[in-house]
């Protein structure tokens, strides 16, 4: 028993500074944190933890551009948690998904599976996985040339946020100024990459802030 609560423990700070690492923007190491708590939870033969790692790095693989292996890990997060009744982080895997579908230029796919996740967090009852689906479909909409949708996705997902989850108000905030420049719309851009360049600096948000006028990021 003893041995098994070490590894629990070991896995879950694997698991936990992979996450850690991604916002700062330390892919490499982030990933190598990742596969160690995989290692060991499939030791344990913990299903849903197997499913959550596999999660974590496709998140880290979409932004290395390692895109069939991205494919590959979050299919196989996305049947895990089905298979264990729809673990929490599938929404999240329907965002990496439309990143990925997005990366190779599949914007129709991206939509899809964007307009999964939002449907994934609503299903769950959970206002704020909703809200960051909405901001990931709004990124997609952009893409797409659809700006009058993605401008209604990222206000709707920003009313949420705002009052509820900080970090993603910022990402939410980025997205939308990405969005503006897209559609051509420099000065309301510039003002909203200021106001999330300063929430993404005070959180630490590194990651975010290299990303934040890079338009082919979502």
């Amino acid at each position: 028993g003893q041995e098994l609560d070490s590894a629990k423990l070991l896995a879950s700070a694997h698991l936990n500074l992979g996450v850690n690492l991604h916002s700062l923007g330390e892919i490499d190491e982030s990933l190598h944190h990742s596969r160690q708590a995989l290692a060991l939870y499939h030791r344990m033969c913990a299903t849903p933890m197997i499913g959550l790692s596999r999660n974590n790095i496709a998140l880290a693989l979409v932004e290395n551009g390692e895109l069939d292996a991205c494919q590959s890990e979050a299919d196989e997060a996305a049947r895990l948690s089905e298979m264990c009744g729809g673990m929490y982080y599938l929404g999240e895997t329907y965002q990496t998904l439309a990143r990925c579908a997005t990366k190779r230029h599949g914007v129709a796919e991206a939509r899809a599976w964007a307009q999964k996740a939002v449907d994934e967090g609503a299903r769950r009852g959970g206002t704020i996985d909703e809200a960051i689906g909405r901001r990931v479909l709004g990124g997609v909409l952009s893409h797409l040339g659809d700006h009058e949708g993605a401008a209604q996705q990222l206000a709707t997902a920003m009313a949420v946020l705002k009052d509820t989850d900080p970090g993603e108000y910022a990402r939410a905030k980025a997205e939308s100024s990405r969005a503006h420049a897209r559609r051509g719309e420099l000065e309301a851009a510039a003002e909203k990459r200021e106001q999330a360049r300063t929430m993404l600096t005070t959180l630490g948000a590194a990651w975010d802030l290299i990303h934040l006028e890079d338009l082919a990021w979502i």
